[in-house]
């Protein structure tokens, strides 16, 4: 067990030695002697602490970290922690919606005005921070026609 990593993991949740031995179902002391290297967690707890922490099993026992492994971008170690800390039925969903766009299914594309913004062309430019994915230009068009048609209502 990496006693750092153990201890970092913890106080990153906010949770107290006492509130995490509660939750795992230990006393105090027996948590107590795990961030001290008195004791170790057996199999059963090292995993009941991975998930309760939001780490993995490899993170507290100082194994590198499988995310570094893959040399991902900022933004996809960002998604795949999402993906982990998903529920099993949110990540059946998840897959589920992925699946359906690999397929080629229509996916509506909903966009705030706010995040919309006219340039001297009559063309949208789509602002959006939350992926950085950039719309085709398909995209682009059905954002322009559902302006233009909320432009022509709000006209009348």
């Amino acid at each position: 067990m990496n006693l750092e990593n153990l201890k970092k993991a913890r106080k990153e949740t906010g949770l107290t030695q006492k509130e995490v031995a509660d939750k795992l179902g230990v006393n105090y002391t027996t948590y107590r002697n795990y961030e001290q290297g008195q004791r170790e967690p057996n199999h059963r707890t090292l995993v009941a602490l991975s998930n309760l922490l939001n780490v993995s099993t490899d993170y507290l026992l100082g194994k590198e970290d499988p995310l570094e492994i893959l040399n991902l971008s900022p933004v996809g170690k960002a998604i795949v922690q999402l993906y982990i800390s998903l529920s099993p039925e949110e990540r059946t969903a998840l897959a589920e919606h992925i699946k359906a766009i690999s397929n080629g299914a229509d996916v509506q594309l909903i966009i705030k005005k706010s995040e919309v913004e006219r340039n001297g062309n009559d063309e949208y430019i789509i602002q959006t921070t939350t992926v950085g994915a950039e719309l085709d230009r398909r995209e682009a068009e059905q954002a322009n026609t559902l302006f233009d048609a909320d432009s022509e209502k709000s006209a009348v």
